[in-house]
């Protein structure tokens, strides 16, 4: 595969070798890349101020990389973990007798470890994990907050909630797979949505005005109604 990079660049993020090919990974930090070539080889560009860019010889033929902050990652093919950069809070400090890891993750600080036991290993400013954190499927770190995904399709979230991305989402069920933004999370299930969409069509009934309130109803092709209403105020709609 090829990459293409896009955004801002004022630390070279986004000035890739014009060569770059046969890629079957690339990950994203926070001014810095990295890139997975199928013969094994792991290629890094962007700011190098902590030395993120300066890919150990040992890191070559990884299973995955990873890339957070000012720091990058790499699962080794022999189920361990090596990490470079800033070591500002540990970050760097793989445990000792971490292995059989089969998936890596990163956050502001913090590192994620999963084994094939099911069980996550964090290290640096790592959020706190809820206790009996087992039967682990996947993991993802966000800014200071991390995910995780249990074998039966549930979600836990556990860290940051500055914007609601510590909560998760009521019904949220079958997810497949995560992600974590800066204050955000993301869930990939299968299956039907959360909530359903509004429907195909809709038909529009009269509208009211009483006590300051305008009133809108609408009826969907499945019979089902839905109010919208505006106050004077501009108070917020409400179904």
């Amino acid at each position: 595969g090829t990459v293409s990079a896009w955004g801002t660049d004022d630390r070279g993020q986004c000035d890739y070798a014009t060569n770059l090919s046969n890629i079957v990974a690339i990950a994203a930090g926070h001014s810095h890349a990295l890139a997975l070539q199928s013969n094994g080889d792991v290629l890094a560009w962007g700011w190098n101020g902590f030395g993120q860019t300066n890919v150990p010889a040992a890191a070559r033929n990884p299973k995955a990389i990873a890339a957070a902050g000012n720091y990058s990652m790499v699962l080794t093919s022999k189920g361990t973990v090596i990490v470079w950069g800033v070591n500002d809070t540990g970050q760097t400090n793989v445990p000792l007798g971490l292995n059989n890891i089969v998936e890596i993750a990163g956050g502001k600080g913090y590192c994620l470890a999963l084994n094939k036991n099911g069980v996550v290993t964090e290290w640096g400013a790592a959020p706190a994990s809820p206790p009996g954190l087992s039967n682990i499927v996947d993991v993802a770190g966000g800014l200071y907050h991390a995910l995780a995904l249990a074998s039966d399709g549930t979600v836990l979230d556990w860290g940051a909630n500055e914007s609601g991305e510590g909560v998760v989402p009521s019904g949220l069920t079958n997810v497949e797979s995560l992600a974590a933004g800066w204050s955000y999370s993301l869930a990939l299930s299968s299956g039907n949505a959360i909530a359903p969409p509004p429907p195909a069509a809709v038909t529009l009934l009269s509208p009211t005005w009483s006590s300051n309130t305008f009133s809108v109803t609408f009826q969907g092709a499945n019979g089902t109604s839905y109010v919208l209403q505006f106050t004077t105020n501009l108070a917020a709609p409400t179904w």
